[in-house]
């Protein structure tokens, strides 16, 4: 995947930005715009055409107290935004994309479901040398252990976020 991802998101016009995701980060390129974000069940209608000058009811405002938003959910949802005062873009970072692709494979992996394609994403990423800083994986690791899954998904799990944590930053 290219670093980073970039959507153009134009003036009152939903735009999809991900794609049968449980969980995401959409970073903010340019600051001072009025950004909204919706969602549909994978696979769903996309939101209707706007067609007035009003945000739609459905339209949750993004980016209001920093420049990244999390996207989290249950079960796999396409996510759109609009943009409201003129066309600007959104960056997925490649440190957003290795954090989804581990928090993907280790919920497929505990499903018994296959994982394969974000695994593939992520060892690209990781070969590359992503860097991903304020994440830590504590909680994460003390739950595991206490957890009933065998050791087999432990151990592969315990070796996945140990390969995450040696992409941290330093210091």
């Amino acid at each position: 995947m290219a670093d980073p991802v970039v959507t153009d998101i134009a003036q009152g016009e939903w735009v999809i930005v991900a794609t049968a995701i449980t969980c995401g980060m959409l970073d903010q390129i340019a600051r001072g715009f009025d950004y909204y974000q919706t969602y549909r069940d994978t696979g769903g209608s996309a939101p209707a055409t706007i067609v007035a000058t009003d945000v739609p009811e459905e339209a949750v405002p993004m980016f209001q107290q920093n420049s990244q938003e999390i996207i989290a959910s249950s079960v796999a949802i396409d996510v759109y935004v609009c943009c409201w005062n003129k066309d600007n873009k959104i960056e997925v970072k490649d440190r957003a994309q290795a954090l989804m692709n581990y928090l993907v494979i280790t919920s497929l992996k505990l499903q018994n479901k296959d994982f394969k394609k974000p695994h593939k994403k992520l060892n690209k990423l990781m070969k590359s040398g992503v860097i991903i800083d304020r994440w830590s994986y504590d909680s994460y690791l003390a739950w595991l252990e206490k957890s009933n899954y065998n050791e087999a998904k432990k151990s592969f799990l315990v070796e996945l976020t140990n390969e995450m944590k040696s992409h941290n930053k330093p210091g």
